[in-house]
């Protein structure tokens, strides 16, 4: 039987291991009765570990990615085969993004942040928040019934700009995220380690406790609080 009330959790990556800069959120959410899914839009066969066999890695990308989500307990993971390097928006794009938010109804969105370093994240936060816009419109109804998504919320970034809204305390799930990284191994150095170490724990500096991960609020996309209180109280 269908469950009335089931919580939520959709999250749009740009490449397979993009899922780290949220596994600790995911699995806090987890643990709070949220269903996961997962949306990637490239399979990240351009990757920056020169030592990779250029063939076989999507492959193995691949088989990470559902290793890692396996740690999460990802329901579902959409493969979107959008070229590494050169994510664009189009109307086919943006149509698919826009029907699988319909199909999924998530009580929260997680998304790249459009104001990241990387070209891949930039554009896949463009569209996602485009897409969660028009999901909630009586428009397209090819694309599944209209959807308003409660939340909608980009990954925290290290740049100029960066804005923390909302900081959520992982340090119950870190040896997790820690396992979650390990998977990665096609990507993941050993400096990679202290990288996301130092990261959590300047994001946990400002809520006072070891390991944080830091989100923005979705551009121009008002948090009801009334449906907030709501999905915080189930």
């Amino acid at each position: 039987m269908k469950q009335k009330n089931l919580k939520k959790l959709l999250i749009f990556s740009a490449h397979p291991d993009d899922n780290l800069s949220c596994a600790g959120t995911a699995l806090f959410l987890k643990d709070a009765g949220f269903e996961i899914s997962e949306v990637v839009f490239t399979g990240g066969e351009k990757s920056i570990n020169l030592s990779q066999n250029k063939k076989t890695l999507p492959k193995i990308r691949k088989k990470e990615l559902a290793d890692a989500s396996k740690i999460l307990g990802t329901k579902n993971i959409y493969m979107l085969g959008q070229p590494d390097s050169n994510v664009a928006r189009t109307t086919k794009l943006l149509d698919k993004v826009i029907s699988i938010i319909r199909k999924e109804k998530p009580t929260i969105v997680i998304s790249e942040n459009p104001n990241d370093y990387h070209y891949d994240h930039q554009q896949v936060g463009k569209i996602v928040t485009e897409a969660v816009e028009r999901a909630g419109w009586g428009i397209n109804p090819k694309l599944g019934k209209k959807h308003k998504t409660p939340v909608g919320l980009y990954m925290g970034t290290l740049i100029e700009n960066e804005r923390s809204d909302i900081l959520v305390d992982i340090t119950k799930y870190w040896n997790q995220k820690i396992k979650m990284m390990e998977t990665y191994g096609s990507q993941l150095g050993s400096g990679s380690y202290d990288f996301n170490e130092g990261l959590a724990k300047y994001f946990g500096y400002y809520i006072r406790v070891k390991y944080a991960e830091s989100f923005e609020i979705m551009k121009n996309y008002a948090i009801r609080l009334n449906q907030l209180i709501e999905i915080l109280s189930q």
